[in-house]
């Protein structure tokens, strides 16, 4: 059975979310899925509400892919928006590094911005 993306991203979303009167830890294949769904989805919406859960959900497990995302993503919204997820797990290795470099380097106004607000919410 094939579902349209956003229904994919929506049935994971659900799936993510049955332990969440007591929370644990994402299941390992459930973030993967969640991944591959950010990074082959073809709507920005679908690739930009799944990076922004993952970062929420996932937490320490996604870093990576969401600073991987962040450095590859040809949407100026969907990097926003990783940028959200990143600011959520910011005290991890590497995360303040990649809003720095995202803040002065990126392309886009909008994310600079983004990160720049990221960088200095934590600062407060």
């Amino acid at each position: 059975m094939n579902l349209p993306e956003r229904e994919r991203a929506n049935a994971l979303f659900h799936l993510s979310q049955i332990n969440r009167v007591d929370p644990v830890p994402l299941d390992e294949t459930l973030i993967e899925a969640m991944v591959i769904l950010a990074k082959t989805a073809r709507e920005a919406r679908t690739r930009h509400s799944t990076w922004f859960r993952l970062g929420g959900m996932a937490g320490p497990d996604a870093v990576d892919d969401l600073v991987n995302a962040l450095a590859e993503e040809p949407s100026e919204t969907v990097r926003e928006w990783v940028v959200h997820g990143l600011e959520k797990n910011i005290d991890e290795p590497g995360v303040r590094d990649a809003l720095e470099s995202t803040r002065l380097n990126d392309p886009s106004p909008l994310v600079r911005s983004t990160a720049e607000r990221a960088l200095n919410d934590e600062e407060q």
